[in-house]
């Protein structure tokens, strides 16, 4: 998904803007992508003799399968950065700013810089909501503590399979958790809690929400 739009307009390093007909035709932009997929950064470059395009991340060079074969970057003919798989883990996280530069006789012109970013939505809840029984009419919180991930994941609440308008005075999500102001006889049921981003969708298993009313007498005790 792209964040920006892309800018076409030619990048000089020069103040006069151009270096012996070497330039920028193509900078990257910023993009958004689910951990695990592959994308391809661009970087369209002009000049003659043929400039040699060098890659940079946050400042440090970009190793590519030509320096180091076992790089999931690759430099493609057109000059693009391709990953084979966007990486975000404890080793290795691709999320940074790039920008490229072109070099030959005549100089070195550098591109504009992009931002990649890396979405990404982990499998494990980091809280659960549990099985509840409650009284008619007090308020109830079923706790939900999503999993990590990048944009931060929103979170929805499902009742017998069916999406919860957490927009009413009665039902809040709080802090991932649901909130039911008063508790109803129809509250009653199964409760799911959904996390979600651009990445994936997680769900937690299904729990009861019981609603008992309180013990009172028929007719007065003599």
């Amino acid at each position: 998904m792209k964040m920006a739009s892309s800018t076409k307009t030619a990048v000089f390093l020069s103040i006069i803007g151009c270096i012996g007909g070497l330039e920028i035709l193509e900078s990257p932009v910023d993009l958004m992508v689910s951990r695990n997929e592959p994308v391809t950064i661009n970087c369209k470059v002009r000049g003659d003799p043929q400039p040699s395009v060098i890659w940079y991340k946050d400042g440090e060079k970009v190793v590519t399968a030509k320096e180091d074969a076992g790089s999931h970057k690759i430099l493609l003919p057109d000059n693009g950065l391709f990953f084979l798989r966007v990486l975000h883990n404890k080793k290795e996280q691709d999320s940074g700013l790039y920008w490229c530069t072109a070099t030959n006789v005549h100089g070195t012109v550098t591109s504009k810089k992009g931002r990649l970013e890396v979405s990404y939505l982990e499998r494990d809840f980091q809280g659960l909501p549990v099985d509840l029984d409650v009284q008619l009419g007090d308020p109830v919180y079923l706790t939900c503590s999503p999993p990590k991930g990048h944009p931060a994941p929103k979170v929805l609440w499902k009742k017998d399979n069916r999406l919860i308008d957490t927009s009413s005075i009665r039902f809040q999500v709080d802090s991932g958790g649901l909130r039911i102001q008063t508790v109803e006889k129809s509250d009653a049921g199964r409760y799911q809690c959904i996390a979600e981003n651009s990445a994936a969708v997680r769900e937690t298993p299904l729990v009861n929400l019981g609603v008992h009313e309180p013990p009172y007498f028929i007719e007065a005790p003599p």
